[in-house]
C-alpha cells in the first residue's frame, strides 16, 4: 500500500512509519512541519528508508497536500493537530488546522477517486469532562474542550463523505498514549508521561491529580499497532458512525506510580499529589469502560499494568 502519514515526524506518527516499513509491503509519504524529525525516521530505518517520502510542510497549505497526493494513495492516517492545551490557548490556529486542514484533506482524499483508506486519529476528549459512571459505544459525545469539540465535528464529516462512498473512513478515539517526550507538546494531560520520564530520572514528580484519579492508558507500541491494523480491518463490519474508542486500561495514579516504583526499584516515595480541580475534572475520573465493537474486532490494549509500564520503558530506554 502506499500511505499518506499527517503528523509523521510526531510521537505516534514515527512508531506507526516503523512498523509499516518494517513488513516490507508499504510505501510511506510522511507530512510533518518537522524536516529534522522527518529526516530522523529516514535515518532510523536503514534500508527501508527508501521506502520512505518524506514531506516538510504545514497541512494547511494545499501545494503541500497537492504534493502529497501527486503519486496517489491507498490510505490516510491522520494524526497532525493542534491538542488540547494548545487549542484553547490559541482557537483560531487550532480551528485552521483541526477542522480547515483537516476537511481539506477528506476532501482530497475523496476527490482521488481511489476510495481510499482513511484512518483518523480522534480522542476520548470528545466524552467531555461530565462523565457517566460507564462508557460505551453508545454513549453520547459532549465535548468540552476546542479539541474534543473539533475532533467530534470531524468525525461527522468522515463518516458522511465514507456513506457517500467517497472515502473508507475510520476514527479512532485514542486514550492517553504514554509516553510523550519530555517536551512541550500542547497536551493538558502531559503529566501521564512526565512521570514516566521523572521516575526513570530518579527524580522527584509533583503530580497535578489525585492519588484515586482514574485514567486510561496505552503505550505507544499499541496505540501504532492498532493504526496497522486499522489499515487491514473489513470496514464493512464497522458502526454506521465509523467511529470506534480503543480499548484502554483504567488505572489510577497510585497503581500506575507503585507499578513503577517496583520495576525501576525505588524505595523512596518520589511522588506527591497536588490536584488542580480544573485538570482533574478534565482529565481525571474517567469510568468504566467497554469497547465491545473494538474489542470483537481485534483492536487490542496492552493488556496489563506490568506489560503497559514495561512497553513505556522500553521505549523511552531506546
Amino acid at each position: 500500500m502506499r500511505i499518506l502519514v499527517t503528523g509523521g515526524g510526531g510521537f505516534i506518527g514515527q512508531e506507526i512509519i516503523k512498523l509499516l516499513v518494517k513488513t516490507g509491503q508499504h510505501d510511506v509519504i510522511a507530512v510533518d512541519q518537522s524536516l529534522t524529525a522527518l529526516e530522523n525516521i529516514q535515518a532510523k530505518q536503514g534500508e527501508q528508508a527508501k521506502n520512505i517520502e518524506i514531506i516538510e510542510g504545514n497541512i494547511s497549505q494545499k501545494d503541500v497536500l497537492t504534493q502529497a497526493f501527486a503519486g496517489g494513495v491507498d490510505a490516510v492516517i491522520h494524526l497532525a493537530v493542534v491538542p488540547g492545551g494548545a487549542a484553547e490557548e490559541n482557537p483560531e490556529l487550532a480551528w485552521s488546522i483541526n477542522i480547515e486542514a483537516t476537511r481539506m484533506l477528506i476532501d482530497m482524499a475523496a476527490q482521488s477517486g481511489s476510495n481510499p483508506r482513511f484512518i483518523f486519529a480522534s480522542t476520548i476528549a470528545v466524552f467531555g469532562n461530565e462523565k457517566p459512571s460507564l462508557i460505551d459505544d453508545n454513549t453520547p459525545l459532549s465535548p468540552y474542550m476546542f479539541y474534543g469539540a473539533h475532533k467530534s465535528m470531524m468525525e461527522q464529516w468522515l463518516a458522511l463523505q465514507s456513506r457517500r462512498g467517497l472515502v473508507n473512513g475510520l476514527s479512532m478515539r485514542l486514550p492517553g498514549i504514554v509516553a510523550r517526550p519530555k517536551l512541550a507538546s500542547g497536551m493538558k494531560s502531559a503529566f501521564m508521561s512526565n512521570v514516566f520520564h521523572a521516575l526513570m530520572a530518579n527524580e522527584a514528580f509533583v503530580c497535578p491529580v489525585s492519588a484515586e484519579t482514574t485514567m486510561w492508558f496505552m503505550s505507544v507500541q499499541s496505540v501504532a499497532k492498532n493504526f496497522c491494523h486499522a489499515l487491514e480491518l473489513d470496514t464493512n463490519a464497522l458502526p454506521e458512525s465509523r467511529t470506534l474508542t480503543l480499548p484502554a486500561l483504567r488505572l489510577n495514579m497510585d497503581m500506575l506510580v507503585s507499578g513503577l516504583y517496583s520495576l525501576l526499584d525505588i524505595k523512596e516515595k518520589l511522588v506527591t499529589y497536588v490536584a488542580d480541580a480544573e485538570l482533574e475534572r478534565g482529565f481525571g475520573g474517567y469510568p468504566v469502560l467497554v469497547t465491545k465493537t473494538a474489542d470483537e474486532l481485534g483492536f487490542k490494549n496492552d493488556g496489563d499494568i506490568e506489560t503497559l509500564i514495561r512497553n513505556v520503558l522500553g521505549s523511552l530506554s531506546k
